[in-house]
């Protein structure tokens, strides 16, 4: 299986959330590069930039946000990987307190 570079930042987001025993099980959604279910009642897309200098912005496209609406029974978790430097966990909350759920354009963060 040919690794991709997402992968690599995938795993960072997921190695750090693995830290936590609250987390029993996780698994890939429905094929969408970077959507995960975590346990069963938590969703988690994982957002990367690869370069920063020092202001790291991230695209939200719209199906993106689906996730939301789609969200049936499901906390959402969006984890932004800031290159090797950090990793910045936002719940819905906080994304909401920061992009548009509603818009039908791409935004960043």
């Amino acid at each position: 299986m040919k690794l991709r570079i997402g992968d690599f930042y995938y795993g960072a987001a997921l190695a750090q959330i693995a830290g936590y025993p609250v987390l029993t099980h996780v698994h890939g959604v429905d094929g969408k590069e970077g959507y995960f279910q975590i346990n069963d009642n938590k969703r988690l897309l994982i957002k990367y930039a690869t370069t920063g200098n020092g202001t790291w912005r991230f695209t939200v496209r719209p199906e993106d946000l689906a996730v939301l609406s789609d969200r049936a029974d499901y906390e959402i978790w969006f984890a932004l990987v800031c290159g090797e430097s950090t990793i910045c966990l936002l719940d819905e909350d906080q994304l909401q307190s920061v992009v548009d759920i509603e818009s039908s354009t791409s935004q960043w963060i």
